[in-house]
């Protein structure tokens, strides 16, 4: 039976719940020790050596100092909040040594920090607070010097809002491992878009040179097409993908916006295995497959097909996601943010390359790609969560027997890899998985692999120095202003 009078009443019960409970985050702020005024000092001392050393923020803080950049009322953290510190290191183990021995000194208890999920994370917890003091993460030096950021008023530098898109949209092109932050991070994102990301206008025509093509690069390019499609183990992303979003969108002069791409890219389960079959369709004499290390946690791995000096495709691996994907005209072609945040990683690896040219591209297809999905969503009346090439947040996918990164922490609890840092304990030794992004072979066709030749100095690059180095304390004295 129904009762109105309850259930009005319920849900203005329900409308005030946010400030019944910020009230009672301050009353625990207050009693349950440690107290939060005594922990806020934690975080101090390690704001400190963040500015010190001029490591770099990204997650949740990051967000919060964009935002109120633009306007104070944006704030996501009010002062009943403990944030998030996530910060970029290239020498995490010397800062956590540093961070361990100074919190020790100021009087707090149980100092300690240990692996996360991630293995090149690890967060930073005392006085068995339930949340960490901070979490940092590895970050190759030559990457972390290039990552694009701003300072706040008090000398903390957090990502830029470009840079924090890309993991903001790992959560919504994650369903199976991720959307568990969905909630909260599809509000951040909607507040970094209408603040920085969306220019809400029609973007100029091209300003910059089309990409080197040759008549070689262009057959086989026809040829590979024809392989996509109707393949169900790979997804497209790239310059490509975005053609089928202008067509299908059909903007203010929709054909002068087409790139028409010489050089196509894929998302595959194995890109070794993906480009051997395509080698196998275009039975070529003379070509190069190029071999580059995962880029941070952007890929797991990508193997380039150069023909005639021009590279005529792109195979990224990530067995570690889900892809979801649309089925249209015969391919499959990743999600609206699948291929949005894959423009903004090549946005970033271009400003690795000092690569202007390839920079002016991608800007053009990231204002193009998202004013013509806005326009269309307009025009066609819809929120953008309908099937169809421009939906978003959709649970369907190409994967299949993930392995979560609990499941992976877990697994290196029980097999003893699992590393833990405490005060006076002598500091592991820890290598850390190389994720430089960076060309490491390549391999001919007459199977002959040659070593990575580095483009900065012409000499042979051993791994170490590619990213997956044994770290040392020490801080390190790099430097490169953005």
């Amino acid at each position: 039976m129904g009762h109105p009078k309850l259930l009005a009443r319920r849900a203005l019960v329900s409308e005030e719940l946010p400030k019944i409970i910020e009230r009672g985050q301050r009353e625990i702020n207050r009693k349950v020790l440690p107290r939060y005024d005594h922990m806020m000092k934690a975080l101090d001392i390690v704001k400190t050596l963040l500015i010190e050393r001029k490591r770099i923020l990204y997650g949740g803080l990051a967000i919060h100092f964009a935002l109120i950049a633009k306007d104070p009322k944006l704030a996501i953290y009010d002062e009943t909040d403990f944030p998030d510190i996530d910060a970029f290191s290239p020498d995490p183990m010397g800062d956590l040594k540093e961070l361990i021995d100074r919190l020790t000194k100021a009087g707090f208890g149980n100092v300690r920090a240990e692996q996360a999920f991630h293995v090149t994370t690890y967060k930073l917890k005392c006085e068995k607070y339930v949340s960490e003091v901070a979490d940092i993460t590895y970050c190759w030096s030559r990457n972390f010097h290039r990552i694009p950021f701003d300072t706040n008023r008090e000398g903390l530098r957090y990502v830029a809002p470009s840079f924090q898109a890309i993991d903001l949209y790992k959560t919504f092109i994650d369903p199976m491992l991720s959307w568990q932050k969905i909630e909260k991070n599809v509000v951040r994102a909607t507040l970094l878009e209408d603040n920085y990301l969306y220019r809400g206008f029609v973007p100029p025509r091209q300003r910059f040179e089309p990409a080197k093509t040759s008549v070689a690069s262009l057959a086989c390019r026809a040829k590979i097409l024809d392989f996509l499609a109707g393949r169900g183990d790979c997804v497209m992303v790239g310059a490509c993908a975005y053609d089928y979003f202008i067509r299908y969108a059909h903007p203010p002069n929709w054909q002068q916006r087409l790139l028409k791409p010489g050089e196509l890219e894929v998302y595959a389960a194995d890109a070794s295995a993906f480009v051997q079959d395509v080698l196998t369709v275009l039975r070529l004499h003379e070509y190069t497959v190029e071999k580059y290390r995962p880029l941070l946690e952007f890929h797991r791995g990508m193997q380039r097909l150069v023909v005639g000096g021009v590279g005529v495709l792109s195979v990224y691996s990530d067995e570690d996601l889900c892809i979801p994907f649309q089925m249209h005209e015969k391919m499959q072609i990743g999600s609206y943010h699948v291929v949005l945040r894959m423009l903004y990683i090549q946005r970033w690896v271009a400003r690795l390359d000092s690569n202007s040219r390839k920079r002016q591209e991608i800007n053009y297809m990231i204002d193009n790609i998202q004013f013509s999905r806005e326009q269309w969503l307009a025009r066609k009346q819809r929120i953008g969560t309908e099937p169809g090439l421009m939906q978003e947040l959709q649970a369907a996918c190409m994967g299949d027997e993930l392995i979560s990164p609990f499941t992976k922490y877990v697994d290196r609890r029980l097999q003893g890899r699992h590393i833990v840092i405490e005060a006076g304990r002598r500091m592991p030794e820890v290598r850390f998985p190389n994720t430089s992004g960076r060309k490491y072979s390549e391999v001919l066709p007459n199977g002959v692999e040659r070593k990575t030749i580095d483009s900065d100095t012409g000499k042979d690059v051993p791994d170490s120095e590619q990213g997956g180095e044994t770290t040392s304390t020490g801080s390190d004295t790099d430097s490169e202003e953005t």
